[in-house]
C-alpha cells in the first residue's frame, strides 16, 4: 500500500538526485547554458513563439529526465541508460521542431509518417516527465482528456461529440501553437522562468539576505502592526 501512494503522489522533493564530482560539473553546466539560453531568447534573440517554446520545453524536459529519478529506489547519485535516453530525445525533439517547423508551414501543415510517430512519441516522453515531477494523477488527467478527444461519440449525452482522429490530435497537439506548445508554455518561458531564474539568483548570491538585513537595520527597532484608530 505504501508503494502505491508513493507511485500515486509527487516525490517529496524535486529534485532528489544529488551529484559529485564530473558529473556533477556536467549538469551544473548544463543548466547554466540552459539558463543562459532563455536569457537570450527573452532578450535579444529573435525567434518564433513556437520554437522558442519547443526549445523551452526540451531543455526543461532533459534537465528533469537527470534529476528526477524514474521511481523513489531508482538510483539517487547518477542518472540511468533510459534516463539519458530520454534527455536525448527531448533535445532532439527541441531541434526537430525549430528545423521542420517552417518546412510543415509550407506543407500546409500535412505531416508526413515520420513526423506523425516523433509526436506520439513526444507526448509520451512529455507524459513522463509529468509523472516524475509533478505525480500520476494530474498526469493521468492530461491523458484522459487527450482520450476524451478522440473518443467523444463513446460518451454519453452533453459530453458526447464526434470525435477526431490521431492524426489531427497529434497535428494540433505538436505542431500548432494550440496545444503543447501554446500560450500557457509562453508564458512558461518568459515570465515564469526569468522570474525563478532572478529569485535563485538572488538566493545564491545572498541579496536576498542583504535587502532583508538593510530592512531591519533601518526599521528593526519599531513596532510593527496594524495602526490603532482612536475611538
Amino acid at each position: 500500500m505504501n508503494r502505491i501512494l508513493k507511485l500515486l503522489s509527487p516525490f517529496e522533493s524535486l529534485p532528489n538526485r544529488s551529484f559529485s564530482g564530473r558529473l556533477k560539473l556536467a549538469v551544473g553546466l548544463y543548466a547554466v547554458a540552459v539558463s543562459l539560453i532563455h536569457c537570450w531568447m527573452n532578450t535579444m534573440g529573435v525567434m518564433m513563439t513556437i520554437k522558442m517554446n519547443a526549445l523551452h520545453l526540451g531543455t526543461l524536459m532533459g534537465l528533469t529526465f537527470i534529476l528526477c529519478p524514474a521511481m523513489p529506489w531508482s538510483p539517487k547519485d547518477r542518472p540511468s541508460v533510459l534516463d539519458l535516453i530520454l534527455a536525448g530525445f527531448s533535445l532532439f525533439s527541441a531541434a526537430y521542431m525549430i528545423v521542420r517547423y517552417d518546412q510543415l508551414l509550407a506543407l500546409n501543415m500535412e505531416p508526413s509518417a515520420m513526423d506523425l510517430w516523433l509526436g506520439a512519441l513526444m507526448v509520451a516522453v512529455l507524459a513522463e516527465a509529468s509523472r516524475r515531477s509533478v505525480g500520476i494523477p494530474l498526469t493521468l488527467l492530461s491523458l484522459a482528456f487527450l482520450g476524451y478527444t478522440r473518443f467523444g461519440p463513446y460518451f454519453p449525452g452533453l459530453f458526447a461529440h464526434r470525435g477526431f482522429n490521431w492524426e489531427r490530435i497529434l497535428v494540433r497537439m505538436v505542431f500548432t501553437d494550440e496545444g503543447i506548445y501554446g500560450t500557457t508554455l509562453t508564458v512558461s518561458a518568459t515570465y515564469v522562468f526569468m522570474f525563478i531564474l532572478f529569485g535563485a539568483f538572488l538566493a545564491a548570491t545572498r541579496t536576498s539576505e542583504f535587502f532583508n538585513d538593510l530592512a531591519l537595520a533601518l526599521a528593526g527597532r519599531y513596532r510593527g502592526g496594524p495602526p490603532r484608530c482612536r475611538s
